[in-house]
């Protein structure tokens, strides 16, 4: 399980960054957040399970994976739900669907 922290610290950075620069300051920042905290877990070595302390740890482990699973689940619905409300806001006001007309060419 080690071995993968560097990865999930990686690609939770690379999405926040991409949020924000993208224009999606509202996420970017909830992401950014997150990430803060997943790096102040690394920095105090409790990101990392030690396999002889395994079932030590299990009760702060489970505390610390819930809540990351919590954010995680809560931003998807977030970005889901402007994702819902984009389309539908293309799709069902006049202005949104005379921008996705094309044009048809000059003959």
């Amino acid at each position: 399980m080690n071995r993968y922290v560097t990865h999930e610290l990686v690609a939770q950075g690379c999405l926040a960054g991409l949020l924000v620069l993208s224009g999606k300051w509202f996420a970017g920042l909830c992401h950014a957040g997150l990430l803060a905290y997943m790096l102040q877990l690394c920095s105090t070595r409790q990101m990392y399970v030690e396999i002889t302390d395994a079932f030590r740890q299990l009760p702060q482990q489970k505390k610390q994976r819930l809540i990351m699973l919590g954010a995680h689940l809560l931003l998807f619905v977030v970005i889901v739900y402007r994702l819902i409300e984009t389309a539908l806001l293309v799709l069902l006001t006049p202005e949104g669907r005379a921008m996705t007309k094309v044009s048809k060419p000059a003959s």
